[in-house]
């Protein structure tokens, strides 16, 4: 059994896109990022951090509504090729998430970061996943804190 994972990081919205390199390094052992946090909390800026990071051609947006969106990237120093975002703040069943496809992405090798996870915790157990618990630390500063176990977490 892995050893379970915990590191926090504080950093400044301001330095989010200079400071998202050390975050990735940490999550690329990973194939689903779960990403919680209160609405408003930042989920998606980080979100869109990351795609920075890996080179997006284009701004990572809200699948709030699309509720899973495709970023490819042509070339990267982390060898991430492809994510899937989800967002399911507004599904409420599991027969919801299948129909968007999610089986398919079980089924795939490819990174996927989700908002909103908690519907489809029992459907990841035994894959490769860390959660992302975002919360505001100070003026304009969030803490991230990265955990396999969801219970190490003071977020909870």
């Amino acid at each position: 059994m892995k050893a379970s994972t915990y590191k926090e990081y504080i950093i400044n919205l301001e330095n989010l896109s200079s400071e998202i390199e050390k975050i990735v390094y940490d999550l690329l052992d990973f194939r689903f990022w779960l990403i919680v946090g209160q609405m408003g909390s930042g989920k998606t800026t980080f979100v869109r951090a990351i795609a920075q990071c890996l080179g997006a051609e284009e701004e990572a947006s809200s699948p709030t509504y699309t509720l899973i969106n495709e970023y490819h990237f042509p070339k990267n120093k982390f060898e991430i090729k492809t994510f899937h975002h989800l967002d399911l703040y507004r599904i409420s069943d599991i027969d919801e998430v299948m129909s968007i496809g999610f089986e398919e992405l079980l089924m795939s090798d490819v990174n996927c970061v989700i908002e909103w996870p908690e519907l489809v915790l029992s459907l990841l157990e035994g894959e490769s996943v860390i959660f992302v618990y975002i919360s505001t630390s100070g003026e304009g500063e969030r803490k991230y804190t990265l955990t396999t176990n969801p219970y190490e977490s003071s977020n909870i």
